[in-house]
């Protein structure tokens, strides 16, 4: 006798193996058998013919740190049977920080401080009291570290003193339920980071059998400095190792991914464990600050503001080689598009061309004329279709 009886269904069991037809059994919340069970009775019994019936999926690479407690119902993801997620991802998580980095993360995603938290800890027990639909697997943010140890978008390395520092709140946070840690080094203020940086941060993680996950310093032109930075810190740290969203992007030799898979292939042959994701969607988005030097990322929001106002300023802001972008360096504006504001939503999905043309002004103008016209928090994302990068 089953609590429940799916029936008839094409089962895929995550094995590797072909699907097949079969039925499930559930009783009390697990499966407990699988095969030909039609002369079986149950309380409640669901015909699965046509349908596939496969494990819940874990979402492995999610940004929905804010949208899980905002929204907890997760339906987005639920939907589309995801029953797990990884969040804290590319660097950015929502703890450990002071009230003053809470803010300003919360203020980066255009939302308003809508709780109080310090550490990782309080942060998982805000979550529990959310109530999130689906499970969370947090990782430690590699901006929240720099940033609760640092200040804000600290454009430069770090002391010693402060990798010791970070590696002690990052010890805090995975004694109190974090699973690993994430960097963004195409990000501020990741990017900033040296190796023995990194390295000190994964050696922590090592010791306790997490993971790092890592969206790496480029995917392009450099994309070998990239991946074997973080190849060669597995190699020295034996830290478990995920490589965030490895899909090519403008600008790369045509032999990047070949490379890249053979890098992996003889990083396995050696015993590392290393993982990979990619993005399956055709689009992908960024801020609008992404695009801009590092220096800038220091500024306050006054002078930031002011750069914006002056001709001199806009014309220092635009040189940067190192944009997480080559199309922006290039100014290949006819294929990157408005993604999201608040101001100017007549032209979400429009080109920068376009909007330039519309607004008779140049490209980067529009982009900071719309970042000056969002106000203090100037949020602005952008996003290129995967037709356009390769």
């Amino acid at each position: 006798m089953f609590d429940i009886l799916i029936k008839k269904g094409k089962i895929i069991d995550g094995s590797g193996q072909a699907g097949y037809i079969g039925d499930v059994g559930i009783k009390e919340g697990c499966i407990i058998a699988i095969g030909a069970l039609e002369d079986s009775q149950a309380g409640q019994t669901i015909d699965a013919q046509g349908l596939i019936v496969t494990p819940c999926f874990i979402d492995i690479h999610t940004h929905s740190d804010v949208t899980l407690i905002a929204d907890p119902r997760a339906e987005s993801q639920i939907r589309q049977g995801v029953t797990t997620e990884v969040i804290g991802q590319c660097g950015v998580s929502l703890a450990p920080c002071t009230d003053e980095t809470r803010k300003a993360t919360l203020n980066n995603f255009g939302i308003p401080d809508f709780g109080e938290w310090n550490s990782f800890e309080q942060l998982l027990e805000v979550m529990e009291n959310a109530r999130i639909a689906t499970n969370v697997v947090g990782m430690v943010g590699h901006g929240a570290l720099r940033n609760t140890v640092m200040g804000m978008n600290a454009p430069r390395p770090a002391t010693d003193k402060e990798v010791a520092k970070m590696v002690k709140l990052l010890e805090q946070s995975l004694e109190q339920g974090a699973f690993g840690w994430t960097t963004g080094l195409e990000y501020h203020p990741g990017k900033m980071a040296s190796y023995d940086e990194i390295a000190a941060l994964c050696s922590t993680v090592a010791r306790v059998d997490g993971f790092y996950a890592t969206h790496s310093r480029n995917r392009d032109s450099r994309y070998f400095v990239g991946f074997g930075e973080a190849l060669d810190v597995a190699r020295e740290t034996g830290v478990r190792l995920q490589i965030s969203h490895i899909n090519p992007k403008y600008g790369r030799p045509e032999h990047t991914m070949r490379n890249t898979i053979q890098m992996i292939e003889w990083a396995r042959e050696e015993g590392l464990d290393v993982a990979m994701d990619i993005l399956p969607t055709n689009w992908n988005h960024t801020s609008a600050t992404a695009l801009l030097p590092a220096w800038s990322f220091e500024l306050s929001k006054e002078d930031f503001i002011s750069l914006l106002k002056t001709k001199n300023g806009r014309q220092r802001l635009k040189v940067n080689p190192l944009s997480i972008w080559q199309l922006a360096v290039e100014e290949k504006w006819d294929r990157i598009r408005l993604l999201a504001c608040v101001q100017n939503s007549q032209y979400i999905g429009c080109t920068i061309q376009d909007i330039a043309q519309d607004r008779k002004t140049t490209c980067w103008d529009v982009i900071f004329d719309l970042m000056l016209e969002e106000g203090e928090s100037y949020t602005l994302y952008l996003v290129i279709h995967k037709a356009d990068i390769l």
